[in-house]
């Protein structure tokens, strides 16, 4: 029994070792027909995920506007609380109702209201985004 028989015990034991040191070779060279390959699939990856979301498209749109009108139906109110406070409270009073009433608004709007516009604009404006940014990246190459 050679010496080689001991560190490869049978042929397929040397195939599997041969595979593998091809597939570590093969994998350490990104070649440029493997960049238009992987190109190709983002972008029939992405072809296919704006199919997939066209049915939702409508209600993206609602959520978007309802969310929307919401959060500026509170920042518009409380802005102007704020403003009408500078006119009809005394600059020495201790407590101002508007003033008061503002900032209840304020406390709304950053507690409930915020995070759930932050994650709708960003559902709804999250595939353009990403459209325009891949457009970008393609026209720097």
């Amino acid at each position: 029994m050679s010496w080689w028989s001991k560190i490869f015990p049978s042929t397929k034991s040397a195939e599997q070792l041969v595979d593998a040191a091809v597939k570590t070779g093969d994998a350490i060279w990104y070649t440029d027909e493997e960049k238009a390959q992987a190109q190709a699939q983002m972008r029939d990856w992405y072809i296919k995920l704006l199919g997939a979301m066209q049915p939702f498209n409508v209600a993206m749109r609602a959520l978007a506007f309802i969310v929307g009108g919401i959060w500026v139906i509170h920042l518009i109110a409380s802005t102007a609380m704020y403003m009408l406070a500078v006119f009809i409270c005394a600059p020495d009073a201790e407590v101002c109702r508007a003033a008061m009433a503002a900032a209840s608004i304020d406390k709304q709007l950053s507690s409930h209201i915020n995070d759930p516009f932050y994650l709708v604009m960003a559902f709804y404006f999250g595939a353009a985004g990403v459209n325009g940014a891949i457009r970008t990246w393609q026209e720097k190459k």
